[in-house]
């Protein structure tokens, strides 16, 4: 894509205008805006579409068009989504939104991928609908940035409307704008875009220097404060040993101090870079849950991690904002879980209503119920002491907590003290490829028996397997735990999974291993 800046838009908005007053017809105005607007996105097609009050619908003036009208009757539609909320939005799976509907929002059936719309409003009227998309041919991921431009056009875009579809309105002040004075509205806009984006190339470089500069404190506060340590264990002096707890403390307080900041940094780099991306949804969460398995082993907490088999196979979600939320919940449940306990992470899928409920749940310390609303707060914690005992700033859950409301859901707590937390949320999900992660079992009569190694929970490991093949259609009175071959009297097949035995009867070992 071409670098765009007030200079190039200057001349290119020049060169229409000259363009547009030599035209005989609104079909060669229209020509020219619409290859304006594609220039400018780098996109294939582009449309400016008129609405008229009289009868609530879309007109446009173009030559080659099947469809040079569109009725709002609909009421479901994307672009009667636009008409009504009179807000901008972007569409990079177009396709598979709930609320597309081809002949309307893909009126000049071709292979469409992508789209971006913008309505044209002076005052509280809307003016037109612009739209800008592509086909999968040359397939584009429109941004905010695409966006942005075609929202510096709009008076620009409203005064080339009305010349072409006269307003009904004669006292209108819209009326009244000079094309020159519509195209200098559009180059200061263009103007601002670029000093927004300069300002933010420079916070960036300072961020830069600044997590710099703080990583160079935080080295040798680390230093020291283990220097202390070590020093506190070689001296017995009673005195002394308090000036080290001090000194100790200051150190610590430094690295609190360098820790907070940095987690603001990443925060904003995070919120700054992050959109939504395509993924493939099991591969996703089973990566996360991975990266944890080390530090659960070494604490000797059983990490149990159910993900729905029946997730849609690709979703599109904000990839670096649901990973920091998860690996937060699970990171605060490692922390807050004693040696030789438990914890889950689990996933479910609701088809219905395309969302995933996502718990992490932990048998740790628990909060108190008077507590549970403070630790949303930023820099709060259930107790003071726990910053002392734990480490953390009490930032992460309310960042998490925004997230989630980012998402559309709301993060919430069910918890106890001595007896644990479980933090969860529904997260709607914008289905791309519906295909499950697994298939089906066909043969419901399968009958099952689990060998549970002597290593593992029996009760936590079997409920969890049992979840799975349930799941995939196995009957739940066809499970069996078992703790010894020798209780197994009909002939079966062996699968050996990376946690226990499972011995299956009558379905072939191929297939259940693709499943599992």
């Amino acid at each position: 894509m071409k670098k765009l800046n007030s200079k190039t838009l200057q001349n290119e908005l020049a060169d229409v205008s000259k363009k547009i007053d030599l035209a005989t017809s609104n079909i060669e105005i229209n020509a020219q805006i619409e290859h304006l607007l594609t220039s400018l996105l780098d996109a294939e097609f582009a449309s400016l579409w008129f609405y008229n009050e009289k009868d609530m619908t879309l007109l446009r003036e173009r030559g080659n068009a099947a469809v040079r009208r569109l009725s709002l009757e609909e009421k479901r539609d994307i672009i009667y989504k636009c008409f009504m909320t009179k807000e901008a939005k972007i569409y990079n799976y177009l396709a598979s939104d709930k609320d597309y509907i081809a002949a309307i929002d893909n009126p000049d059936d071709i292979k469409i991928k992508s789209k971006i719309i913008v309505p044209l409003v002076y005052g509280d009227r809307l003016v037109s609908i612009v739209t800008v998309y592509s086909s999968v041919k040359k397939a584009k991921k429109f941004t905010k940035e695409d966006m942005k431009i075609l929202q510096a056009l709009s008076t620009y875009l409203i005064d080339i409307i009305n010349k072409m579809h006269s307003c009904s309105d004669k006292s209108c002040s819209c009326n009244k704008l000079e094309q020159k004075e519509a195209e200098n509205i559009a180059f200061e806009e263009i103007q601002r875009l670029e000093a927004s984006r300069k300002q933010n190339r420079d916070e960036k470089v300072i961020d830069k220097s600044i997590a710099n500069f703080i990583h160079d404190i935080r080295t040798p506060a680390n230093t020291l404060q283990g220097f202390l340590e070590l020093l506190e264990s070689q001296i017995t002096d009673k005195r002394l040993k308090e000036y080290l707890l001090n000194a100790k403390e200051s150190a610590s307080f430094i690295n609190e101090l360098t820790t907070e900041m940095l987690e603001r940094i990443s925060l904003q780099r995070e919120q700054e870079s992050s959109q939504l991306k395509e993924i493939e949804s099991v591969k996703f969460f089973a990566n996360i849950a991975e990266m944890f398995v080390s530090n659960m082993y070494e604490k000797k907490i059983d990490f149990n991690v159910y993900i729905d088999p029946m997730l849609p196979k690709t979703i599109e979600v904000d990839e670096l904002k649901l990973k920091r939320v998860i690996m937060n919940l699970i990171s605060n449940a490692y922390k807050f879980t004693p040696y030789g306990k438990s914890i889950e992470f689990a996933i479910k899928y609701n088809k219905e209503s395309q969302s995933a409920t996502i718990h992490v749940k932990d048998a740790g310390i628990g909060i108190a119920k008077e507590k549970q609303k403070e630790i949303f707060e930023a820099f709060k914690q259930a107790e003071e002491s726990t910053s002392l005992h734990y480490g953390g700033t009490g930032l992460g859950l309310t960042i998490c907590a925004g997230y989630v409301a980012e998402f559309g859901g709301t993060l919430e707590l069910e918890s106890e003290v001595d007896k644990g937390s479980r933090f969860f949320f529904t997260l709607p999900m914008k289905v791309l490829d519906e295909t499950v992660s697994v298939e089906v079992v066909e043969n419901t009569d399968v009958k099952v028996a689990v060998l549970m190694s002597s290593k593992n929970s029996f009760s936590l490991g079997f409920l969890n397997i049992a979840r799975y093949l349930v799941r995939m259609g196995v009957s739940k009175n066809n499970i069996t735990a078992i703790s010894s071959v020798l209780e197994i009297k009909i002939q079966h097949t062996l699968l050996r999974t990376n946690i226990d035995l499972i011995l299956l009867y009558k379905i072939k070992l191929p297939k259940i291993q693709k499943y599992l």
